[in-house]
């Protein structure tokens, strides 16, 4: 069967390597794998798995939808980039994934097609605007982030949401299509771990931030109560 790079990964990094290692190990001893763990290593079964959540999230309207599926392309492009030593593939990734899903929705979805075409003239002129100042933008990048990752800071999230997540916004992505009740618990959850060199991952919504995190989050469209409502969920 082989494992394939998936598009569209919609669930936490944790499912996702539990379902690639049975894949793995069905594939090994010859056992054929069920569609929940082809969901997550088969590019056909992730794609109709995609257009079942999109017709879910379609209630939700177009901004909601379109918040959905850049954090869907964000992560596919850093996902896609690990292990690769430079950038140069980067613009490559952003134009198969808006092809990809521009092709599966635009029969059904025209305005969400439409976005992705726009994504893809936007994204483009961001490389070629970067193209002759590439070497100093890659000095100046900080140590570990991938292109892709600042360019997701640079057109998708406000300043200050980053700074909460201290730039991790590959945290942030798992936040979007998730009730707010369990971004909620997500956060409290982050709130208490610690990154690779024993720093806190996130900022503590208990240190006096409930309600920054609360007026960042509904800022970014990330969550649909009101910020009152919110930060006494951080409690």
């Amino acid at each position: 069967m082989g494992i394939e790079t998936i598009y569209y990964k919609m669930w936490d990094r944790e499912t996702q390597c539990k379902l690639v290692e049975k894949a793995k190990f069905n594939d090994y001893a010859e056992i054929e794998s069920r569609e929940d763990v082809l969901k997550a290593v088969n590019i056909g079964v992730n794609n109709e798995c995609f257009l079942e959540r999109l017709r879910d999230n379609k209630t939700s309207g177009y901004d909601y939808c379109v918040q959905w599926l850049e954090g869907l392309m964000f992560e596919y492009v850093n996902r896609a980039c690990k292990g690769i030593d430079d950038d140069s593939h980067v613009l490559y990734f952003f134009i198969s994934w808006l092809n990809n899903t521009s092709f599966l929705i635009e029969g059904e979805y025209p305005k969400l097609a439409q976005w992705c075409e726009e994504q893809k003239k936007q994204i483009t002129e961001f490389y070629e605007k970067k193209n002759d100042k590439r070497h100093n933008f890659n000095e100046s990048r900080p140590k570990g982030q991938t292109e892709a990752a600042e360019t997701h800071s640079q057109i998708k999230y406000s300043r200050e949401l980053l700074d909460l997540f201290k730039n991790h916004t590959e945290l942030i992505d798992e936040l979007i299509g998730k009730s707010d009740d369990e971004i909620a618990r997500q956060i409290k959850k982050w709130a208490k771990e610690k990154d690779n060199v024993g720093r806190a991952l996130i900022e503590n919504p208990k240190n006096n931030m409930r309600r920054t995190f609360a007026r960042e989050l509904k800022k970014n469209g990330l969550i649909k109560m009101s910020e009152d409502r919110f930060s006494r969920k951080l409690d």
